[in-house]
Order: structure tokens, then sequence, then C-alpha cells
């Protein structure tokens, strides 16, 4: 989970693949120092994509940038946790998302969201999204 956007109303959420329960990693944020993230520990929560050594470290098989409130209900719970079963079970990695997490990180969430919101008309075959629907980013 990257909540640097959540004062906006959005965190980017992602499932992810990590072989272990500790690892030797960069902070994602700039700071080029290396920290050990635990499970248990909020860091722990969050994707890498390589460690210190530059290995491989977390495969991501699903992501969403969503509103903040988007997982009140159990019912957008069930479909997201669905959509990642899904996911893992076909071993369908989502390499898209460590782009769409380095626009995020660097302050262009809204490009994430428009973007992502766009692919999933495409998908259902319909024109307007949720941004357009609530006119969200609208001046």
């Amino acid at each position: 989970m990257i909540g640097s956007a959540r004062n906006y109303g959005f965190t980017l959420i992602a499932a992810v693949f990590r072989p272990d329960s500790e690892a030797r990693v960069f902070d994602k944020y700039g700071a080029s120092f290396e920290k050990t993230i635990a499970c248990g520990e909020l860091p722990f929560y969050e994707p890498y994509r390589y460690d210190c050594r530059g290995n491989p470290l977390d495969t991501v098989y699903e992501w969403a940038a969503v509103p903040n409130d988007c997982f009140e209900k159990q019912g957008h719970q069930a479909i997201f946790l669905t959509l990642t079963a899904n996911k893992l079970l076909e071993k369908q990695p989502q390499p898209d998302y460590w782009d769409a997490e380095r626009k995020w990180i660097v302050g262009d969430y809204q490009s994430v969201v428009i973007d992502q919101d766009y692919m999933v008309c495409q998908a259902l075959g319909i024109e307007t999204g949720y941004v357009e629907q609530k006119n969200l980013f609208q001046d």
C-alpha cells in the first residue's frame, strides 16, 4: 500500500508475492539508505521491486489505484480478493505496477487513476468510468 496521495483521496494498493518474511531494501522515497523490512512492520506491506543487491524481490499479481473509502464494504473487498486470487492461480504477474508506482510516488497519482479508469472502461466496454462520473480532477 502506497498512501502518499491519501490526503487527496486515493491509495495505491498491490497484492504481491514476497519469498521471505524479511528483506534488506533501499528506501523507496528517495533516500539512499538501506533498511531491513520484516513482517509486522508497516514498510513490509509496501512492494519492493528489488532488494539491496539488485535482485528481484516482489512479484505484483494485482494492483489498483482506489479511493480511500473503496474497501469499506465487504463486497468491494471480496471483488479485489477474487481478482487477486485468479491472477495468483493463473500466475499472471502485473509488471505495469512498477511504472504506476513510480508516477505515484513522485506525485503524479492523477494520471495513474485516470489511466487505470480508462483501461477498466475498455475492458468492460463502457464509455464513462469512475473519474468522469465523479468529476474527479476537473477544475
